[in-house]
């Protein structure tokens, strides 16, 4: 077990791409193993000492900023394995492993792990806490979805083994020996049909694993995961295509979407979105974008059978240019060196605007909602109009396939209560059309105030209830998702 109690030490672990501050922690307790793991956390709860669970500082709403307490890092927790069961070959891993070491690891194995934050210095312990999930979303859903097993370390420090069948909700309610000898009920509120990581998972006879994905470290630490992986496509295909006017760009995705349903040969993995202001933003580092694009779609689909390869690009070119597309100047990438530049120039954005923000060069509030497909077009309209309206600076981007797009209102200290009455309103209608206040980021500290506004007053008093009967001190992430 590794200490670090010197103020200087510490610092690193009190930030993280929030840009919250103020954060308090009197050490940093770093495991070598899970039975170091378990222990600590045994002893800590019973001293009544609150402990934040910590992954590398990639969050974006201040999840791993302490108020108090300790911190309880999972970076040395590193493991990982292959394993071939009844379901196939999938990875054990441990909770400290980084997604690009485990993304690294399953290239040379012929498979790959088919989430994709942005953030591939994220540890995998820290992914599944918040439900992440990233571009592959449209294809392979998120955390949730490619999780099939964890251990969760309880406040008592007994490891509980949890899979997709078992333990499971009988209905509403869960009772289980090793919980305390208590029964769970869970939250009765209707969850969004959206790509969603907002509050606690919820539905009839669900897996008490799902709730815990997602959780944002309240309910327990998670020690292990078993991960589903896929072997590599044959080719991976990635385009730029770009549009003179944004309504386009709409149309071309929602072409996409409905010939997917008929066709076994175009089927994308990601569909990404920028919009005018975006582009404009990127050609500080990519002076060759075209000059009349105003919008653009990122297109990204795996080739199994290269046979069809031709087929399937003569498919989407033909919607492109049925989208009035600037097909002339379309992008495209397929080779590794191709699809690594590509890559580069999709991340390029949220870095480009978190450096800024880091800078002080403005403030940033950065909508994370997505909404029901039907909603995709009066959503973006309402965005555009509203800022319009507000006349402050912006970019949108996002994943567009999930209709998940981030606002990022980039606001001056003097139109900072605009800007937040701004957001607001963005989370409003969203839900209003069925829809969430974070589809990807997670909760936090920085957006508990706005929960209410997706489950109602009724729906946070019912996540309490989950919390305490986890956590009935209150010392797990203290200061997550709601207040005790």
């Amino acid at each position: 077990m590794i200490i670090k109690d010197d103020k200087d030490m510490i610092l690193s672990y009190l930030e993280d791409n929030s840009g919250l501050l103020n954060g308090q922690a009197d050490m940093v307790y770093i495991p070598e193993d899970v039975e170091e793991c378990s222990g600590l956390i045994a002893s800590l709860y019973e001293k009544s000492v609150p402990m934040t669970f910590s992954g590398a500082g990639t969050g974006m709403t201040g999840g791993r900023i302490p108020t108090e307490g300790v911190i309880l890092s999972n970076e040395l927790l590193k493991r990982m394995e292959l394993i071939e069961n009844k379901d196939g070959v999938q990875l054990k891993t441990a909770p400290g492993m980084r997604l690009e070491e485990i993304k690294d690891f399953l290239n040379r194995k012929g498979y790959f792990f088919p989430v994709n934050p942005t953030e591939e210095s994220a540890t995998v312990g820290a992914s599944a806490s918040n439900n992440s999930s990233g571009s592959w979303t449209y294809m392979y859903g998120s955390m949730r979805d490619n999780i099939t097993g964890m251990e969760l370390i309880t406040r008592s420090g007994i490891k509980v083994v949890m899979t997709k069948e078992n333990p499971k909700f009988q209905g509403d309610t869960l009772f289980l020996k090793e919980f305390f000898f208590q029964t769970l009920e869970r939250p009765l509120y209707q969850m969004p049909e959206v790509k969603n990581a907002a509050g606690y998972f919820s539905k009839k006879d669900m897996a008490l694993m799902d709730m815990i994905i997602g959780s944002e470290g309240t309910l327990g630490f998670i020690s292990t995961l078993t991960l589903r992986v896929l072997p590599l496509p044959a080719k991976v295909i990635e385009c730029i295509i770009f549009f003179e006017k944004e309504a386009d760009a709409v149309d071309f995705v929602i072409q996409v979407r409905s010939y997917k349903k008929k066709s076994n040969v175009l089927r994308p993995r990601a569909l990404e979105f920028f919009n005018k202001d975006a582009l404009l933003f990127l050609k500080e580092q990519h002076s060759h974008i075209p000059e009349k694009a105003g919008a653009a779609i990122i297109f990204e689909q795996e080739v199994f059978d290269l046979s069809l390869e031709d087929e399937m690009l003569e498919q989407l070119l033909f919607m492109a240019d049925n989208s009035k597309a600037l097909s002339d100047d379309t992008w495209m990438a397929d080779t590794p060196e191709r699809l690594e530049n590509l890559r580069l120039f999709r991340h390029s954005l949220p870095s480009l605007v978190n450096e800024k923000f880091k800078r002080k060069e403005f403030f940033k509030l950065s909508t994370d909602s997505s909404v029901p497909n039907e909603h995709l077009s009066s959503l973006l309209t309402y965005y555009n109009a509203e800022i319009r309206r507000s006349g402050l600076p912006s970019v949108i981007f996002g994943h567009i396939g999930n209709n998940h797009f981030h606002v990022n209102l980039l606001a001056k200290e003097d139109e900072l209560e605009k800007a937040r009455a701004l957001y607001k309103s963005f989370m409003e209608k969203a839900v209003s059309l069925g829809g969430t206040i974070s589809a990807e980021h997670g909760i936090g500290k920085l957006k508990k105030k706005y929960l209410p506004i997706l489950y109602g007053n009724q729906g946070i008093e019912e996540m309490k209830k989950v919390k305490r009967y986890f956590d009935p001190k209150n010392l797990f992430n203290k200061g997550n998702l709601i207040d005790l």
